[in-house]
């Protein structure tokens, strides 16, 4: 570990890659504000849960777990069988919703 942390080529990177990895937690930081903007549910969810749900969002099934994190006393919800984006059924934690 000692060498390769000696090598020159590394100790001139290291501060050129910190400042990229700075720069790109920045943008991610403004893009999930953004998101958080326009529908502000997303403040109650931490930025790892946010990410999940917008690159699964087109998948509803995968964030199920994640609506309790979203709205009060639903955890679960059931989709329309042909229309997956459909929601037809609510489900809170002491059961459905009718």
């Amino acid at each position: 570990v000692v060498p390769c942390c000696q090598n020159d080529m590394l100790k001139q990177m290291l501060p050129i890659l910190a400042e990229g990895l700075e720069k790109c937690q920045k943008s991610l930081e403004s893009y999930l504000e953004g998101k958080r903007n326009k529908f502000p549910r997303f403040y109650f969810t931490s930025d790892p849960v946010l990410l999940k749900i917008l690159s699964q969002g087109s998948d509803p099934e995968s964030i199920q777990e994640d609506f309790e994190k979203l709205f009060d006393a639903i955890n679960r919800v059931q989709f329309d069988k042909v229309d997956r984006k459909k929601i037809v059924k609510i489900m809170e934690t002491h059961g459905p919703v009718q």
